[in-house]
């Protein structure tokens, strides 16, 4: 059960990676540069994300099955 939880908080952190990345770009186009914020906050969702790969890989290749 708790890997199944693990593997929806890793879909979720996913989404909302490209969402903040298309909401940095946007931002940045528009030219109101960069906003630290959002990017060190983009940091930390592919530091969780990378954590939660090594755990849930295996069961997703199982899922995939």
């Amino acid at each position: 059960m708790i890997k199944y939880l693990k593997l929806s908080v890793l879909n979720i952190l996913v989404v909302t990676l490209v969402g903040s990345v298309i909401w940095t770009i946007m931002e940045y186009r528009s030219g109101s540069g960069i906003n630290l914020l959002i990017s060190g906050f983009i940091i930390v969702i592919i530091i969780l994300i990378s954590y939660l790969l090594k755990e849930i890989w295996p069961l997703y290749n199982e899922l995939k099955k």
